[in-house]
């Protein structure tokens, strides 16, 4: 099937997945924020669902009565590729990934179109990565994933401090710790499901592993750095002076940071390091985060476990309340330290990155700027020298481009002055 020429096909954006639980927020979102802002079309197997979609979204905006429905599934290749052609970006929200969007990225590939998602799926991700990164690379698609909370708050705020210290202090940076301060959200039943599923997978394949490899993402020659296992136990983050347990998506977001710097050659630091953490009041509340994190594991790993916790887990499709929603918010503080260099004190940077909106909300909203991004500010990305195809990171993809677009809605990513300056 031959490729239709960017600028020629007859929608920018299609929402792939749009009836799920985070799809339905971002088209919310379209509807809300981004009225007549580009051509879009809402994508996915049932055309009911689709059409009462639509309905819903026709009370947030009148002009959505018009949004076009593509019905593509993810076992018919065909109507797959016939949804990728119409598209200059795909956002596919549609998970478990590994399960329902492989055709997709794989449509995306042949026929010229770029894609993001809300993944959290390394292992998928790493599939990804040896399939189609050299050839996405060389058409010049780009493939970008975890573009909702994991990760682009760890990813595009481990940047925004490297940034900081290259052109404000002239320095290499030598670690980031991506510190959780706060937050309050639930989870879906998606989150949960793709969580037990992924997990199946690894063990089914024998790759855990792999999977454990702190540089997993990494480009295969690439070289290694210092940072070994995933944090588990508490620690005392210096910088901030607070006690910090593991943060439960700290192994899928650490990754995804390493990943960046890989691409970009290694320019973060000669031996940069990261490690991911959530902030507790004490020893005690950070050791907690290890026996939550263990007893998500066990739930996750094994199946009566699921069936015993059954009645609490929510199913797929099902997630946090409008009003659950509502209340939630999140912060992140990126703690960077400089590179040591001869007869000079390594210098602390710290910034803010957050959002008055719940993890899910947020995610939509990552996801739907990173897919307006793609689609609509291309000269804008070459200009602030963004990689132009390749499995990439939302670090490498779209960077400052798409902090800018972030910062426009709402997130904060602000760069907080040292104490006694402020």
């Amino acid at each position: 099937m031959a490729a239709l020429a960017k600028g020629a096909r007859p929608y920018q954006i299609v929402v792939w997945g749009a009836t799920g639980f985070t799809g339905k927020i971002l088209c919310e979102q379209m509807a809300a924020v981004y009225p007549g802002t580009c051509r879009w079309a809402m994508a996915g197997r049932n055309k009911g669902k689709l059409e009462s979609l639509r309905v819903e979204l026709e009370k947030i905006d009148a002009m959505c009565k018009d949004v076009p429905l593509i019905v593509a599934d993810a076992a018919d290749q065909t109507s797959l590729d016939r949804m990728v052609e119409q598209t200059d970006v795909v956002v596919a929200c549609a998970g478990p990934f590994f399960m329902y969007s492989e055709g997709v990225v794989d449509a995306s590939v042949r026929l010229g179109t770029h894609y993001c998602d809300i993944t959290g799926e390394t292992p998928w991700v790493k599939g990804l990565i040896r399939k189609y990164h050299d050839t996405a690379k060389a058409r010049g698609v780009k493939l970008v994933s975890f573009c909702g909370q994991d990760s682009i708050p760890s990813d595009l705020g481990t940047w925004f401090v490297v940034d900081h210290m290259k052109k404000s202090l002239q320095r290499k940076c030598d670690k980031v710790d991506g510190v959780c301060v706060k937050a309050k959200g639930g989870f879906s039943g998606g989150t949960i499901s793709t969580a037990i599923k992924t997990t199946e997978l690894m063990l089914a394949a024998g790759n855990m592993k792999e999977s454990m490899d702190p540089y997993s993402l990494d480009p295969p020659d690439s070289r290694r750095g210092s940072d070994g296992a995933d944090l588990l136990m508490p620690v005392f983050q210096k910088e901030l002076g607070v006690w910090a347990g593991p943060f439960p998506m700290g192994a899928v977001n650490s990754r995804v940071v390493r990943r960046s710097n890989a691409l970009l050659g290694h320019a973060y630091g000669d031996d940069f390091k990261y490690t991911e953490m959530w902030k507790q009041g004490n020893w005690l509340g950070a050791f907690m985060t290890t026996a939550v994190l263990v007893v998500s594991f066990l739930i996750i790993r094994f199946k009566f476990l699921q069936w015993l916790f059954g009645r609490y887990i929510p199913k797929p499709g099902q997630g946090p309340s409008v009003e659950d929603r509502k209340a939630g918010f999140w912060e992140y503080c990126m703690a960077g330290v400089t590179q040591e260099e001869p007869g000079v004190q390594p210098a602390v940077v710290k910034a803010k990155v957050a959002d008055p909106h719940d993890p899910y909300t947020s995610t939509a909203r990552m996801a739907l700027e990173s897919a307006l991004c793609l689609a609509l500010e291309s000269e804008n990305l070459k200009k602030a020298g963004a990689m132009q195809g390749g499995v990439l990171t939302p670090a490498t993809a779209m960077g400052p481009v798409l902090i800018d677009r972030l910062r426009k809605v709402g997130f904060t990513f602000d760069i907080m002055e040292p104490e006694g300056n402020e």
